[in-house]
């Protein structure tokens, strides 16, 4: 363990010098991502609390930066507060249990696995270095795959394509593995906010965002996945108590489709991966969720609008607008803001949040209120990708649905690449896209529907 040091520390000496950080530590997926990177180290934190446990189950153990903070700006008069000391501890490589809930095969070769513990969702790239022609377990950490990817002439068994080994090698949606990894932080965003911590918004997306280290009003948002080249299968986990738990941990639904191997959220049938749209334990039965890919699991939290009565309303009257229109719907803002179905809704909404948190609000309070609701909604729904500003003089918007929007634009780029006789390959060209597609905000979406489109064109022939 490291102790906490002062910024005039070289925090990468105290890294070479930690065990730990050259050690594959145990760790859940949540741990993962919510590793504090300072310097271009990932480093975890773990309270003291005057014990030695060495159990590295440290979700639960998790601290906010602003309370270490405080913790350590005056330590004259807290010398018996142990609760308020902690560690640093570097890590690098990290050792994860779960379940595999997605796999693909990128452009470079190596496979990319989604891996769920219970805890979060996070990438895993897997570089196939164990290809043998002798059918043994001997790797080979110097074999290159071969350039023709699509198969030779050879019939020679020794000569076979390296596809089919790469393919065989492959591990199956629903597979319990351990994994020994490499973290890798593939971007570190800064913004700057008044509140000093941010919840995860929801388990779909394993892109978690989560507090910087360096300053408490700049909150980072961290893209980490696993780089490895080790798996063991269940095989090899039978001896593995925290399998079954983390079997448990993924909810009775997931549980009952791995143990049946069939209709898991990533197995190729019309839902094809749908889980990452819309979250692995998504109960909304929401009307707008098939034409807008949107439900509360995505939602951004809004305080004064906690149960998102008043965001389903305003989604609701956007999707009959659409209704009405055999063309993209593009609406002005004062459509919505002087509708008076959602001015009494806003108003009942205040109400209730005022009661809850025992205010007694004014009358030009209120309506301060209700037009901060409607600013902040849709200020949410552009921050998730369901609206676009178009016009700032105008305060024009478009509506980004599934049918007038998103789907077109994978539409003609299939069309494209098959008018140019180009393989459809399983990812999202932003080239040249229109200022409502975002990469950051419609990838997962955009996907799914390509895999749709790909899985129809594939039945039909």
């Amino acid at each position: 363990m490291t102790e906490l040091l002062d910024n005039n520390t070289k925090l990468d000496f105290v890294a070479g010098i930690s065990p730990q950080y050259w050690s594959y530590v145990p760790m859940s997926v949540m741990d993962v991502l919510n590793l504090k990177l300072k310097d271009g180290i990932n480093w975890m934190i773990i309270h003291d609390n005057n014990n030695n446990n060495n159990d590295y189950n440290l979700s639960s153990k998790q601290k906010s930066l602003s309370d270490d903070k405080d913790g350590n700006d005056n330590d004259n008069g807290r010398a018996g507060e142990k609760k308020n000391e902690f560690m640093l501890s570097p890590i690098s490589r990290c050792l994860l249990v779960g379940y595999i809930v997605y796999k693909s095969q990128r452009r470079d070769g190596s496979m990319i696995y989604i891996l769920d513990d219970g805890t979060g969702l996070i990438d895993c790239v897997h570089w196939l270095n164990n290809y043998s022609n002798n059918n043994d377990t001997q790797q080979d950490i110097y074999h290159l795959p071969s350039l023709n990817m699509t198969g030779g002439d050879n019939t020679n068994d020794q000569d076979d394509d390296y596809t089919d080994d790469a393919a065989a090698a492959c591990f199956s949606v629903g597979d319990p593995v351990r994994i020994f990894g490499k973290i890798e932080c593939l971007a570190s965003i800064s913004k700057t906010q008044k509140n000093k911590e941010m919840n995860s918004e929801g388990r779909g997306n394993h892109k978690h965002n989560h507090n910087g280290y360096d300053n408490d009003n700049n909150v980072h948002y961290i893209v980490r996945e696993i780089h490895t080249s080790l798996i063991e299968r269940f095989g090899s986990l039978g001896s593995l108590g925290n399998i079954n738990s983390c079997l448990d941990n993924l909810g009775p639904q997931i549980q009952s489709q791995i143990n049946n191997k069939i209709n898991l959220p990533a197995a190729d049938d019309i839902y094809t991966c749908s889980w990452r749209v819309f979250g692995t334990n998504c109960c909304c039965n929401l009307s707008y969720m098939d034409d807008m890919l949107y439900c509360h699991c995505q939602c951004k939290v809004e305080p004064l609008d906690p149960s998102y009565h008043f965001r389903d309303a305003i989604l609701h009257i956007l999707q009959s607008m659409q209704a009405r229109t055999t063309e993209r719907l593009q609406f002005i803002y004062k459509q919505i803001r002087n509708n008076e179905q959602l001015q009494t809704l806003a108003s009942r909404e205040i109400i209730v949040v005022d009661e809850q948190q025992q205010h007694d609000t004014t009358t030009k309070k209120k309506n301060t209120l209700i037009d901060r609701l409607f600013l902040k909604t849709f200020s949410a729904l552009r921050n998730d990708g369901i609206v676009c500003l178009l016009n700032t003089n105008t305060d024009e918007y478009l509506l980004i649905t599934r049918d007038k929007v998103l789907e077109p634009y994978i539409r003609n780029q299939i069309d494209e690449k098959k008018k140019n006789n180009k393989r459809i390959s399983n990812y999202i060209s932003y080239e040249n896209s229109p200022p409502y597609i975002s990469r950051v905000l419609h990838n997962e979406r955009l996907l799914y529907i390509k895999r749709l489109i790909q899985q129809q064109d594939n039945e039909k022939n």
